[in-house]
């Protein structure tokens, strides 16, 4: 008499194979999330480091800021990161952990590779050049006012013209003046008319669907907002009329 060996039927193994599936398919976008959270995380972190290094470097300079740069060329030039960067442990802190490119190392912007660096300053409204910029400790709104925030240019790699990819941008252009005579700035080298504010939390900051810039405030505290939220309030021209945001900054910089 025949005994019918031990296994699984073909039934069985589907059904075994349909539920790991589910399951996969149930906690994969968890995972996803899990990691973007991170990220983010890991960015803010960072960003509150360079805000912290800002505040040291301006209490060793009269309560200034940084300025955006020296107004040299070559080697000589120095921007807002070479500044603060010896009250600062490691470089990688200048890079955003999500610019994912893992090329274009001979991609240069101000003479540094650009893809390194993936945070922004407001130009001209606290950085400024070749005027002094702010003093820190004379912003009356800092938990309003943006210090630093994620920011973005699109580079074509040079070791493959047909590759662009995501770099970090040194400045975070605003698109008006201050005041009821608003007009558009006249394009600069790598200004992007969203005001190269990135939004590459959770999304994309070269196209929609755009994902979350992580800012941080003058009071160096962070949050992670919807790019749009971000370009309304600092990349617009209707910043110029609001009072709440910016009618303070002409007094700031004397």
């Amino acid at each position: 008499m025949r005994t019918r060996t031990e296994g699984f039927t073909l039934i069985e193994l589907l059904v075994v194979i349909a539920i790991i599936a589910i399951l996969a398919a149930i906690l994969f976008p968890v995972i996803l999330s899990v990691k973007a959270s991170a990220l983010t995380a890991n960015c803010e972190s960072n960003i509150k480091q360079l805000g912290m290094a800002m505040q040291l470097y301006s209490e060793a300079s009269d309560g200034r800021l940084p300025r955006f740069h020296n107004g040299l060329q070559g080697l000589s030039r120095k921007l807002w990161w070479d500044f603060i960067s010896p009250y600062l442990r490691a470089d990688r802190i200048y890079r955003c952990p999500a610019l994912t490119d893992s090329r274009g190392r001979d991609i240069l912007g101000y003479g540094r590779y650009t893809r390194v660096y993936g945070y922004g300053v407001p130009y001209p409204h606290l950085f400024n050049y070749p005027e002094r910029s702010a003093r820190l400790s004379a912003v009356p709104r800092p938990t309003r006012t943006l210090l630093v925030c994620d920011s973005y240019t699109i580079e074509t790699d040079p070791n493959n013209p047909a590759l662009q990819v995501e770099c970090g941008y040194p400045v975070v252009y605003c698109e008006c003046v201050k005041g009821p005579t608003a007009h558009s700035y006249p394009p600069y080298s790598g200004q992007r008319t969203d005001g190269n504010v990135a939004g590459r939390h959770g999304g994309r900051s070269d196209a929609k669907p755009y994902g979350k810039t992580v800012v941080l405030y003058c009071d160096l505290h962070t949050r992670a907002w919807p790019k749009e939220y971000v370009m309304q309030e600092y990349s617009s021209r209707q910043e110029s009329n609001n009072s709440d945001i910016w009618g303070h900054f002409d007094n700031i910089q004397k």
